[in-house]
């Protein structure tokens, strides 16, 4: 009868399976590190102040610069870093000097020339500070940082006819400034946003190399190298930046 209540559908006892824990590993996101681009527009500002016999001229100036491309990289902790490219110059000036001659000045001679090769290359270095991190994604946003300003340049002149007095001379510099930087940012949308700052300088490092080939002074005399070092006083001279961002 035990086997009939089986066969005729007799409710079974349900055994508990036994179950191993999934080895799937759980997938994270992993976070990605940003980048970003803008254009800056930069305002100058001078004052300046010379001695003159009967009292003192003092002048103000306003310069608006170009724009200039930047790059932003864009770190977990709310810190970024940026590459601003100030200036690109490659210049080349063919001059060739002439003298009047015959009865009437009517003709001319060429006496000499020279040409002269500029090459300059400047760029700046951003490292920012987020300030008051609380909301990551805060509609305004302030930095504190500092910024290194490498430059080179490389001018030379070279007279076509080699004389007493017109001789190759060349002079190649190379040196950095050195800023502290307060930053303010203003988030517009989810990839746009403006950065205001005003850099304020510390100082300044330069390396001169002069080569000068007078004939008139000892070959020993021809090369002087100098290292300078200056600080740029902030009360006489200003720039502010404005720039239109957007983080990718």
């Amino acid at each position: 009868m035990f086997f009939c209540g089986l066969i005729l559908g007799a409710p079974l006892p349900i055994l508990a399976q036994e179950t191993t824990p999934s080895t799937t590993p759980k997938t994270t996101e992993t976070p990605v590190k940003k980048v970003g681009a803008k254009i800056y527009f930069s305002l100058n500002t001078s004052k300046k102040t010379d001695s003159l016999a009967t009292g003192l001229s003092k002048t103000k100036e306003f310069t608006l610069g170009n724009p200039l491309p930047a790059f932003t990289f864009f770190s977990f902790n709310g810190n970024f870093q940026e590459l601003v490219f100030e200036e690109l110059i490659l210049n080349r000036k063919n001059r060739n000097q002439y003298v009047f001659t015959g009865v009437n000045l009517d003709s001319l001679d060429f006496t000499n020339g020279q040409i002269q090769t500029l090459f300059l290359l400047s760029f700046d270095y951003h490292y920012a500070f987020r300030l008051f991190k609380k909301n990551p994604d805060a509609k305004f946003k302030t930095y504190l940082g500092f910024a290194l300003c490498p430059y080179m340049a490389n001018n030379k002149f070279k007279p076509k006819d080699l004389t007493t007095s017109a001789y190759p001379v060349r002079q190649f510099n190379l040196g950095t400034t050195v800023d502290i930087v307060p930053r303010f940012n203003v988030q517009l949308s989810k990839h746009w946003f403006l950065d205001f700052h005003i850099p304020i300088n510390l100082g300044s490092a330069t390396w001169i190399y002069t080569k000068n080939e007078d004939p008139n002074i000892p070959t020993y005399q021809h090369v002087k190298q100098d290292v300078l070092f200056d600080r740029v006083k902030f009360k006489n001279q200003r720039t502010f930046y404005l720039g239109i961002g957007l983080k990718m």
